[in-house]
């Protein structure tokens, strides 16, 4: 950072700096010349080439407090090189310097790190080493849903997240989604496991409960006499339904009346018009069956009265 030059004891003393001391202190580089004179009048001259001073520099390894709660921060000096002599180290801005380079055990705050060599030359930075952060997770523990219904997932935390991973996987999910929609077939439990930007990681269950009850609509009773309304006798099935295998109709004696097969629409009008062996069926009680598979593969049967009314 500063240099000096020195010369013996004599009567005068002229530096092209133009000072007239037996030291100078010199701080760029070039050409420094000196003409002295002794107590006899002899004169001599000296010349120096000074190429500059080697700053002094270093790099800085920072640990963070990690997920453990009585966890420190740590200040680690590496190569530190320039100036000259043996090396001193402080983080508290030069108030007290140590020759060990390795600071542990440090609080939450802001720190000064510096390096000095023997001439007093130093580099400094400053370094910050943040709170002890825990990774709080937060979900609903869990859903009830309806089978062919979605359900909505979505987690909550407290600290910045690298990468989110759900498990059992999902489908169109991003790494760092913190919300995602699932539809199961069956009760699951879903697990997610976020990654904080400090290291940290955390877990937590969601289960989503699916109730497999068909979602099936049956009427009553209908009126089929060509208004346009309730004219039609067809079970409406629901997002948990993937088809009515079969749907029969019988009259109170067993016979049958009406039959259909493999639907797969809630049009009413693919149900039963009342009709039977193309007259009017008269009016009164008659008996369904139905035989439904569910979108997870299940096969349900289901049956009641229906009442012709017109």
């Amino acid at each position: 950072c500063e240099n000096a030059l020195v010369t013996g004891n004599y009567a005068t003393y002229l530096w092209n700096t133009n000072e007239m001391v037996n030291e100078i202190t010199i701080y760029q580089a070039g050409q420094y010349s000196l003409t002295v004179t002794d107590e006899n009048g002899c004169v001599g001259y000296a010349a120096f080439d000074y190429v500059g001073a080697t700053n002094v520099s270093a790099e800085l390894k920072i640990e963070q407090p990690n997920c453990n709660k009585n966890s420190h921060g740590k200040i680690e000096f590496l190569n530190a090189n320039g100036g000259s002599g043996q090396y001193l180290f402080s983080i508290n801005g030069g108030n007290d310097f140590y020759s060990s380079p390795i600071f542990n055990g440090l609080d939450a705050g802001n720190y000064l790190a510096v390096v000095e060599d023997d001439n007093g030359c130093n580099w400094s930075q400053e370094v910050q080493i943040e709170p002890h952060l825990e990774l709080l997770l937060v979900s609903d523990y869990q859903q009830l849903i309806s089978l062919g219904e979605n359900a909505n997932l979505e987690i909550f935390t407290n600290l910045p997240l690298d990468s989110v991973a759900w498990q059992p996987a999902v489908a169109d999910s991003c790494s760092t989604c913190t919300e995602i929609s699932v539809s199961p077939m069956e009760t699951t439990n879903y697990q997610v496991t976020v990654f904080a930007s400090n290291g940290c990681t955390a877990s937590i269950d969601a289960w989503v409960l699916v109730d497999k009850t068909p979602q099936v609509f049956v009427p009553n009773a209908f009126s089929p006499n060509g208004d346009g309304i309730n004219d039609y006798f067809m079970p409406l099935m629901g997002p948990s339904v993937r088809e009515i295998r079969s749907f029969k109709v019988f009259e109170r004696q067993g016979g049958m009346v009406y039959k259909a097969e493999n639907i797969l629409t809630n049009d009413s009008r693919m149900g039963w018009d009342g009709k039977w062996r193309g007259y009017q069926a008269a009016d009164g009680v008659y008996v369904y069956m139905a035989e439904i598979e569910l979108i997870s593969g299940e096969m349900k049967l289901i049956s009641g009265e229906i009442i012709i009314m017109k």
